[in-house]
């Protein structure tokens, strides 16, 4: 048995270096394993380093794509350039435990080959306290909730905690791909690209677990979209697109349409307010995110009303 740890990447090459160490520090060493870090055409120089930092690492592969494509399109190049029987995917700016990955890749053994499974994640500067344990969907309002965020290791009870989706880092069998295809670099190239894959695994039976004597830290920014017009172009665009493909009845599409219109307003208002970056461009992205969100949204047809073979996703070549 393989496994493979999937890392995209872009412009953060300290934080990836970090992460590889913590890879190479647990006891990964008792698996054949490989970690293939996809680089989504950096501006700075992180494949120089890692070159020169792991340059006698053979189980690291880099590769290095041509264009900037966003984080769908990394991952799924991952996945095709694996070999593994499971797979690991995880964000360049976490810190794995020693027993992470070796925990998760045990779990996922013990419960079926449609496992799909996650560590607690906590928060990098706040060493004890849950930033992940698990995310309620609403599929009314296109919200979601972290559920135990804020709370300090010691307080969570459960050793199993089912969730609507991962983020991050997560574990999964080869076959998942076989089942609901790739991520949709078409819909989701970037925001709700690993809620969309989790969804998707929901509606082909797969059961979507935290494990929580399992864990990493997140070193992420805060809020750091609403200071970045494209990021807050794809939020807004993909919140819409999600409202009516995530929709179990039609209904529900109309009145999460409705909140998917509402919240990307609140946006201006938080803008003006709070996050005064690139504030013009930012107030431009937010209504071309709505306009394009409407457009894509006519054309597709909601997951509810699909066959499991027309709920997988393959890129055009």
């Amino acid at each position: 048995m393989k496994l493979s740890i999937i890392i995209p990447t872009y412009n953060r090459r300290n934080k990836l270096i970090r992460l590889i160490d913590s890879i190479l520090a647990s006891d990964i060493s008792k698996y054949e394993y490989e970690i293939i870090v996809v680089d989504d055409k950096s501006t700075d120089d992180t494949l120089d380093i890692l070159r020169k930092k792991f340059s006698e690492h053979e189980n690291i592969l880099i590769i290095e794509k041509n264009e900037n494509k966003k984080k769908s399109d990394s991952v799924n190049l991952g996945y095709k350039k694996s070999r593994g029987d499971f797979l690991f995917f995880v964000d360049d700016d976490v810190v794995l435990a020693k027993n992470t990955i070796s925990e998760l890749l045990n779990f996922c053994l013990k419960n079926g080959e449609k496992s799909f499974a996650s560590p607690i994640m906590y928060e990098f500067n706040d060493r004890n306290k849950v930033w992940f344990a698990g995310l309620k969907i609403n599929f009314w309002t296109t919200t979601g909730k972290f559920l135990n965020r804020n709370l300090k290791e010691n307080k969570i009870k459960k050793k199993i905690i089912k969730t609507d989706a991962i983020l991050t880092a997560f574990m999964v069998p080869r076959m998942i791909f076989s089942d609901i295809g790739y991520f949709n670099t078409e819909l989701f190239p970037f925001q709700f690209e690993e809620m969309d894959f989790c969804v998707r695994s929901g509606f082909a039976g797969y059961e979507l677990s935290v494990v929580t004597s399992v864990k990493l830290w997140h070193d992420h920014e805060k809020g750091v979209f609403l200071n970045n017009p494209w990021r807050l172009h794809y939020e807004v665009r993909n919140r819409i697109i999600s409202a009516k493909l995530w929709s179990k009845n039609y209904i529900q599409i109309l009145i999460s349409r409705i909140f998917s219109l509402i919240i990307p307003l609140s946006y201006i208002i938080i803008k003006t307010l709070l996050f005064r970056d690139n504030y013009f461009q930012s107030i431009k992205s937010i209504f071309l995110g709505i306009r394009d969100g409407i457009v894509i949204s006519r054309k597709i047809k909601p997951y509810y009303k699909r066959s499991k073979e027309e709920l997988k996703f393959t890129p055009q070549k």
